[in-house]
């Protein structure tokens, strides 16, 4: 006997008809169901989160520079404290190996600034204290060299096409530039103002011409013109509480990120602007994020993708740009603590570094690394126009019509029997 047959048998007393359209509504809402539980778990993001170093230093302004190399393998340049007695930094790098951390320490009574790879996955790292150092792995050994005797509040190292080290960086008071000529540094100075803060962006285009955010009295823009500097100012600081990173998309076009305070002093609005040739644009990330450090990186597509820290709680978050909306993500429910990097791989997944804060009072926040498995191109713009919320409200509307369905076919057989 068929399974027709069957069900008309169990239901002997409902026309065919009447089991023909009950079968072919309910076969059609569970594919339906199907198709927005499967588009549902195609937008989905597994995070691993592990420790790198336990020693993480507690002060200062949590710099742990990431980069990936060309396996995709992540390196950090962090600073760690003596353990104990928690009484000096120390420079450190570390870099996974296929099956778990290779840490070095570069240098004692330093902190790490920035960190880069060569063509041949040979890590360089520039670090501080009251002089700027530029360090290099030759593949046996560091060789360390001093850039700027005066120069140690923080710097952005960048090879350019050639292998050279191209230098930003700032003492608090002075923005200066550095180039290796091949025989020694070529030191500019770009600006002066009392209260430029230890952070800036630098990187360099196609055509190894250097970009330079920083905040002085505004934020402003430096970029080398054939044969000078040309300084404008992008955001004037008013309600602005400071840019946080920048990143050159594949035009060599600049996007950078700033946070912005709304209303009272403790609201801040996470902004991403971005140059498109004629104009700067502006689109609100996030309206409700903590004072710490967020970085901003570009994929495949020019998409910017952002690691930053929720207000409250403290937690470490990531939003990308689908093409049509942001896309945010809590990074594995971890506490963070004073600033975020973010590095993409080759198939657009993230890769994160940030300082772990097991208590306020803990003398050492431990060096994290968190990175995804993404079930579906987070850059590609979705299938369907639907929100994720869409989707669930469609898979509630079908099973909701299924059941009443079903309810009705059983109504109509006991009054028929």
């Amino acid at each position: 006997m068929g399974l027709c047959n069957i069900i008309f048998h169990g239901f002997n007393v409902i026309e065919k008809t009447r089991v023909y359209i009950f079968l072919s509504a309910f076969f059609i809402s569970m594919l339906l169901l199907t198709f927005c539980l499967a588009v549902l778990a195609d937008n989905g993001i597994s995070w691993t989160v592990q420790t790198v170093d336990e020693k993480g230093q507690r002060y200062g302004n949590g710099y742990i520079p990431i980069v990936l190399d060309s396996s995709n393998n992540p390196h950090i340049a962090y600073t760690v404290f003596d353990y104990p007695p928690y009484t000096y930094a120390i420079v450190s790098y570390a870099s996974w190996n296929g099956s778990g951390w290779t840490t070095q320490i570069i240098e004692e009574y330093k902190t790490a600034y920035s960190l880069t790879l060569d063509a041949d996955d040979n890590p360089h790292i520039l670090y501080g204290g009251e002089s700027l150092i530029y360090a290099s792995w030759t593949g046996t050994n560091w060789y360390n060299q001093t850039v700027d005797e005066n120069g140690g509040g923080y710097g952005v190292v960048v090879l350019d096409s050639s292998g050279n080290p191209n230098i930003a960086y700032t003492n608090g008071q002075v923005l200066k530039y550095a180039n290796w000529t091949g025989d020694g540094w070529d030191i500019q100075t770009l600006d002066t103002f009392d209260g430029i803060p230890f952070f800036l962006s630098f990187a360099l285009d196609p055509n190894n011409t250097p970009y330079i955010l920083y905040t002085a009295e505004s934020s402003k823009l430096a970029v080398y013109d054939v044969t000078s500097w040309n300084i404008q100012t992008v955001y004037d600081l008013s309600g602005i509480e400071g840019f946080e990173s920048m990143a050159l998309d594949s035009e060599g076009y600049p996007h950078f990120i700033y946070k912005e305070l709304y209303g009272d002093p403790t609201t801040r609005h996470l902004e991403y602007v971005s140059w498109n040739g004629a104009a700067w644009t502006a689109q609100t990330v996030d309206p409700d994020v903590s004072y710490n450090r967020a970085f901003l990186a570009l994929d495949s597509h020019d998409y910017p993708h952002i690691s930053y820290i929720s207000d409250y709680p403290e937690q470490l978050m990531y939003a990308y740009w689908t093409g049509t909306v942001w896309n945010i993500q809590t990074v594995g429910n971890s506490t963070a603590d004073s600033s975020s990097y973010l590095a993409l791989d080759t198939n657009d997944y993230p890769h994160i570094s940030f300082r772990f804060q097991p208590r306020p009072d803990a003398r050492l926040w431990p060096i994290m690394y968190a990175t995804a498995t993404i079930n579906a191109e987070p850059t590609e713009p979705p299938s369907t126009t639907f929100s994720d919320s869409t989707l669930l409200l469609i898979s509630a509307i079908v099973i909701a019509v299924t059941t009443v369905a079903i309810v009705y076919v059983w109504k109509r057989h006991r009054s028929s029997s």
